[in-house]
């Protein structure tokens, strides 16, 4: 007689069967065990089973919040047709009155030339001061915008941190979702090159 072949188990039925407090627990050692028993389980439903609110469209009340704006060189500002003149505008209550006359020159120079700017006349400190003013005018804009947010939830009990990011729409809804496996693999935003700001 033919043995009849059996079906896997479905993960998540197999962790909503568990109470909410053993699902988590579950979730923890599969995570540290690398056992990946319920890592296929789509980020909302995982979400979902251990009782993350709203994934779908967080909520500032729940989750908390970051915008940000990647760091750029002023070669690459300008490069992404920032205007060069905007710099010398930082940097005049930076300066003295001397030193931005010179400047004033070197930038009227730069307009001139076609070639790729270089910027090599500033001090590391003028640089210092345009390259974090651009991160922060570039912030600004993208948080006027709704754009470059993501959100952040944890799962927490003694002992166990179970990470979710969302990736947020400008419309407040997520657009990806993150789970703890992605989290633990590296896959969640790295934000160590940006200009942040966090609610």
């Amino acid at each position: 007689m033919k043995r009849k072949k059996t079906r896997p188990p479905d993960a998540l039925a197999t962790l909503l069967a568990m109470p909410l407090e053993d699902r988590i627990v579950a979730i923890a050692k599969d995570l540290q065990s690398r056992t990946d028993t319920f890592k296929d389980i789509g980020a909302f439903e995982l979400a979902d089973a251990l009782d993350v609110p709203q994934p779908e469209s967080p909520s500032s009340s729940d989750w908390s919040f970051t915008s940000y704006a990647e760091r750029m060189t002023l070669e690459e500002y300008a490069e992404a047709g920032g205007e060069v003149s905007e710099i010398l505008r930082w940097l005049e209550p930076h300066v003295g009155t001397k030193r931005f006359k010179s400047l004033e020159k070197a930038f009227a120079k730069l307009e001139e030339e076609a070639v790729e700017p270089s910027f090599d006349f500033l001090t590391a400190k003028e640089r210092k001061v345009a390259e974090e003013t651009i991160a922060q005018e570039q912030l600004e804009a993208s948080e006027s915008n709704g754009m470059n947010c993501v959100a952040s939830y944890c799962v927490e009990r003694p002992g166990i941190e179970l990470w979710f990011e969302a990736v947020i729409e400008d419309d407040g809804s997520c657009i990806d979702l993150k789970t703890p496996y992605d989290e633990r693999d590296g896959k969640t935003m790295d934000l160590a090159d940006c200009e942040i700001d966090q609610w």
